[in-house]
């Protein structure tokens, strides 16, 4: 377990994991572009610009939002809160929200998208990995016969193949 270095408390568990130093974002040709929630305050730990592109690539790879809040180095509740901020000053701000441009997508749009992206990403390699099975080496005593052998998880091809439960109502999210 760490420890805070002021206060010499545990850290929480989501914490532990988050990069001390500064988020520095390399651009890829896959990222989904998008205009970054402004923050008031600019504070390192928070979330920058670059903590927020992070953040979306990483959801756009595995739609899982805690999972790439902590890939981040932040938490779930302060990913959903920053969603939250930027719908708010958009609607403050009384400018209609942006239409499905490519160029102009703010961060709700950006995390909708990854989202639907990140899902389909996981259920492609959840049919991959149901289809072509998983290796499973085997060594015997004194290493000298290795076995491979194949398994294949039809609960899991099942599954992947089951139709996706339907989306709750925006008012719900």
């Amino acid at each position: 377990m760490k420890i805070d270095d002021k206060s010499n408390q545990p850290l929480p568990r989501w914490r532990q994991f988050a990069a001390k130093e500064q988020v520095v974002f390399t651009p890829d040709k896959e990222d989904i572009p998008f205009i970054p929630v402004a923050m008031e305050r600019k504070r390192a730990s928070g979330w920058t610009a670059d903590r927020q592109r992070l953040f979306i690539r990483h959801l756009q790879h595995i739609g899982i939002v805690a999972a790439a809040a902590r890939a981040a180095g932040m938490s779930p509740k302060s990913a959903h809160a920053l969603k939250k901020r930027g719908h708010m000053q958009r609607y403050l701000s009384g400018e209609a929200p942006p239409q499905w441009d490519a160029e102009r997508l703010d961060f709700t749009q950006a995390w909708d998208l990854a989202v639907k992206m990140g899902r389909d990403n996981a259920y492609s390699h959840a049919i991959a990995r149901a289809l072509q099975g998983e290796t499973l080496i085997i060594r015997k005593e004194g290493g000298v016969r290795i076995i491979e052998k194949r398994r294949y998880d039809n609960r899991l091809l099942a599954r992947a193949l089951a139709p996706l439960p339907p989306a709750p109502p925006k008012s719900a999210r």
